[in-house]
């Protein structure tokens, strides 16, 4: 075997290696009028069917703000967007904010808060259990969506059902 046919099947085998381990792209879509805590539960077998979109998992949120969904848990994840979408499927980008937050304060544009990635051991299933929460709200209700999000995630009962 030549010197070079050696290299490049090792540059492609380290590139298809190198690009299964970068996770996937995301994508949220909250129904238009939302302002709540959204909790993505993963790897549920009586949730929704995976579904991508140009390479893209897509997470199509109800209004409850619940999601239990087939996909497998993965924090590779590369790039994550969130939009609003109407009964029409129009489509508005919504941001992700962390620290500009006091600078949008008075923005009457819905944001997307603290997204935190969690998880917990499912006695029924015998099994770890991983799950995303974040808020999205106008910055003026934030505080107060973001002081219930205890009570939220703590009534498992809405997800084992």
């Amino acid at each position: 075997m030549s010197f070079r046919l050696f290299l490049t099947m090792f540059i492609l085998s380290f590139t298809t290696t190198s690009c299964q381990n970068m996770g996937e792209s995301s994508m949220y879509l909250i129904p238009k009028g939302f302002e709540g805590n959204v909790l993505v539960v993963y790897n549920q077998p009586d949730g929704k069917d995976t579904l991508y979109e140009n390479h893209t998992r897509v997470y199509k949120i109800d209004p409850s703000g619940i999601l239990k969904t087939k996909f497998i848990h993965d924090r590779r994840t590369q790039i994550v967007n969130f939009y609003s979408i109407d009964e029409n499927g129009k489509r508005q980008p919504i941001q992700l904010i962390s620290n500009e937050f006091p600078k949008i304060k008075d923005s009457s544009e819905v944001v997307c808060v603290h997204l935190v990635p969690m998880n917990d051991f499912d006695e029924k299933r015998k099994t770890q259990r991983y799950f995303d929460i974040f808020t999205i709200a106008k910055p003026k209700n934030i505080d107060s969506i973001l002081d219930r999000r205890d009570a939220f995630t703590s009534n498992w009962e809405c997800i084992q059902k």
